[in-house]
């Protein structure tokens, strides 16, 4: 299945945000321009992360943007660090723009594979049905005693195939379908990838924390920006236990989350908390100077 995208929503004002006018105050408008440049190629990449280790990649990108290769590095460390326009990952980096658009498209990519999927199914179990009508009517011109034995080969065919049903509906039954668990397995699977520090944790997500997070209103981008932020944070594996909780935790500073958590754990991210009041106080200083 196609893992990048092939567009992105651009809103008409984000040209007044603090981020864009921290980015031009150094670069100018060229800079902003380099920026979506870049971000179109992140769209481009394989699940949308750009990957910085690839210096065959990293070269051509800097052609594209005329720019040096090292000018690109200083370039994409300051959109990480003061503009927070980029997001860094294990071995990239990607933009928080890109992730939204990227898991709807997937998501729709998913229930059409789905819907094709149950075509094929049904398409095969009309040909079973046919099948089976053809069976039976060489299975009638047989003799009586081959007939006999048939039926019991049948009988005991459907005996087996209504226990083997009972089993799978009962008590029994997993809590989760199929895809779902197939869903959590590739949000694992793109932790292990992404945020390995995360993987890491001493309590990792289970999948009832995984869903009870949706259920909750936590979006899917909301929860890969934070679970990036959490890998990038070098103390994360000595000052936090849980997945779970350091996410919901350091949520309700990033999006006022009502399912973040008790305010007694803002302990844990003090230094996030400096940082926002950092950038709050950047954006007063820049709407000034302006």
């Amino acid at each position: 299945m196609k893992n990048n995208i092939d567009y992105y929503k651009h809103q008409v004002t984000s040209h007044n945000h603090w981020k864009f006018k921290a980015l031009r105050r150094k670069y100018g408008w060229e800079g902003e321009g380099r920026f979506w440049a870049l971000n179109n190629m992140i769209g481009d990449s394989a699940d949308c992360i750009l990957d910085t280790t690839d210096e065959d990649r990293m070269l051509a990108a800097a052609a594209d943007l005329d720019m040096e290769l090292v000018d690109l590095e200083e370039f994409i460390k300051y959109l990480i660090d003061k503009c927070k326009l980029i997001l860094p990952t294990e071995n990239g980096i990607t933009t928080k723009r890109t992730l939204e658009t990227l898991n709807g498209v997937t998501e729709k990519r998913e229930r059409m594979r789905e819907r094709y999927k149950q075509k094929v199914e049904n398409s095969d179990s009309r040909k079973t049905v046919s099948d089976g009508r053809k069976s039976n009517s060489v299975s009638r011109k047989r003799n009586s005693d081959s007939r006999n034995k048939q039926s019991t080969v049948q009988h005991s065919t459907v005996e087996n195939s209504t226990v083997q049903y009972s089993n799978n509906n009962g008590a029994d039954a997993p809590a989760y379908t199929e895809e779902q668990q197939a869903t959590f397995a590739y949000f694992q699977q793109w932790i292990d990838k992404n945020a390995p520090r995360v993987a890491k944790m001493k309590e990792p997500f289970s999948i009832e924390q995984y869903y009870k997070l949706k259920e909750d209103g936590f979006t899917k981008a909301q929860v890969q920006e934070i679970i990036l932020k959490m890998h990038n944070y070098e103390p994360l594996l000595k000052k936090n236990r849980s997945a779970n909780l350091t996410l919901r935790n350091w949520s309700k500073k990033e999006f006022n989350s009502p399912g973040a958590g008790s305010t007694n754990n803002q302990n844990q991210t003090d230094d996030e908390l400096r940082q926002r009041e950092k950038d709050e106080q950047r954006t007063r200083e820049l709407s000034q100077q302006d």
